[in-house]
């Protein structure tokens, strides 16, 4: 027991064991501890979409089948409290996957154009390579011409053909 900044051993009788007491402490610090992702399992679609009919999340699920392969389904969450949502269907992985994979498709450029913007862009950065330089070889020669002039004015002072003023 702690008083005006020092401790005394207390004189009460404990409402409960201090096992006990050490025992709830170690299982609140295990409940109070954030859920580490790599305890969660992975789904490749996990937080990226959302009902169409009550806007809650969607989740996913895996099972496996008698024939020992492993399908992963998504469904509704149905936690919505202020809508009876009546989505019961669960759809599978591969299906979202290929629906994502045509719209894909529509907004995707052909090969051919794809080759042509990274030759047009490799033909700029070229240009800008070269423009750079010239720009670099300029200001050298702009800097070796003033290091001249400064080289020649101290000529001058040194030998006393030009004074400070």
């Amino acid at each position: 027991m702690r008083y005006n900044g020092e401790y005394y051993e207390g004189r009460h009788e404990p409402i409960i064991t201090k096992k006990l007491f050490d025992d709830v402490q170690e299982v609140m610090k295990q409940k109070s501890k954030p859920q580490k992702p790599d305890k969660m399992k992975f789904f490749l679609y996990r937080g990226l979409f959302r009902c169409g009919e009550c806007s809650y999340a969607i989740t996913a699920d895996r099972k496996i089948k008698k024939s020992g392969k492993q399908y992963t389904y998504y469904y509704c969450t149905k936690k919505n409290p202020n809508h009876k949502c009546s989505q019961n269907v669960f759809t599978r992985e591969e299906k979202i996957l290929s629906q994502i994979n045509e719209v894909l498709q529509k907004v995707s450029l052909s090969n051919d154009w794809a080759d042509w913007m990274i030759k047009k862009l490799e033909r700029e950065k070229e240009e800008k390579v070269q423009s750079s330089r010239f720009f670099a070889q300029k200001i050298e020669s702009e800097i070796k011409e003033i290091d001249e002039k400064l080289e020649k004015l101290m000529t001058a002072y040194l030998e006393n053909a030009l004074s400070l003023e």
